[in-house]
């Protein structure tokens, strides 16, 4: 088996332990050479994220292995090695370190750091209201990891719920850029015009209608559906509809903030990542005062 380093390895970056269905392993042992698996920690339609042992340092790590019918798929392989490669160059703590990455004719995989918690989906589901200070912290640590994945020319295409890890002290990890694209990138494009890949219901317009050239700009829309959903325990589904709507102790400059981010045309919403952490935080003089008034009066009449 080959394991490749990739050169210069230092990313906090990438994995899919964002899968969220229910899972059970499988009836044969899986044996991966160097590492003895420990558990199943979620399935996807492409494969498998295990818990293992480095057995030469004891490290626990987690391993994000194609399935066996996908191994052959050279497309599958490409965007698993991509999704590794993409982020081999940037470093911050809200993304999840990559180690490794397997590639041999039986075992294709990622070697990554392994986070103790569970998704976002997962905490959405236990229903309980979330406080304004704690959504916004969390989307901050997000919306800070976006803008260092957008200064090196990459758009996530991909954020959801389930792409994002809570470690046991609630801080984020951002995960699976398994769909990644970058415009300065020299290979083959994975998708061709016309494909829509993503998650409905968190694409931007732009990315839901597979023609449109989609930018850093539509993973601001994604974040502010996740806000939205984080707030409200409900994504917006499309509407451009302030999250006040559903909480009385919303600032108002948070509602502004979301539906600026929440804008059908990409060039209407924050030109950066940081741009919308600062507005959440009250700290963005771009955002118009008064919008969610506006808004709140036009619907009421």
């Amino acid at each position: 088996m080959s394991r490749r380093r990739l050169g210069g390895l230092n990313p906090k970056g990438l994995m899919s332990l964002a899968v969220d269905e229910e899972t059970s392993a499988g009836n044969q042992p899986l044996q991966i050479p160097g590492f003895e698996i420990i558990s199943e920690l979620g399935r996807g339609a492409a494969g498998a994220v295990y818990e293992a042992t480095n057995t030469e340092t004891g490290e626990s790590v987690a391993l994000k292995l194609l399935s066996d019918e996908h191994v052959s798929d050279g497309l599958q392989r490409e965007r698993i090695e991509r999704e590794a490669a993409a982020m081999q160059a940037l470093s911050h703590p809200n993304l999840v370190t990559v180690y490794d990455f397997i590639d041999d004719k039986s075992v294709v995989g990622i070697v990554m750091e392994l986070v103790r918690g569970q998704t976002l989906r997962h905490l959405l589901r236990e229903g309980h209201e979330i406080a304004i200070d704690e959504a916004v912290r969390m989307v901050s640590q997000i919306g800070s990891a976006l803008q260092v994945v957008h200064d090196a020319g990459l758009t996530h295409r991909d954020l959801k719920p389930e792409n994002i890890l809570l470690d046991q002290e609630k801080n984020v990890k951002v995960t699976d850029f398994g769909i990644a694209f970058s415009e300065d990138s020299a290979g083959p494009r994975l998708t061709l015009t016309g494909m829509t890949l993503g998650t409905v219901g968190y694409m931007s317009p732009e990315q839901a209608d597979g023609f449109t050239k989609v930018d850093f700009r539509s993973d601001i829309y994604s974040l502010a559906v996740i806000l939205h959903e984080l707030i409200t325990g409900e994504s917006p589904d499309g509407r451009l509809e302030p999250p006040g709507l559903y909480r009385d102790d919303l600032p108002d400059y948070i509602n502004e903030a979301v539906v600026k981010a929440l804008n059908a045309k990409p060039e209407d919403r924050f030109s950066s990542a940081t741009e919308f952490v600062s507005a959440l935080q009250g700290k963005d003089p771009q955002v118009k005062r008064g919008l969610f008034d506006r808004f709140r009066k036009s619907t009421t009449t």
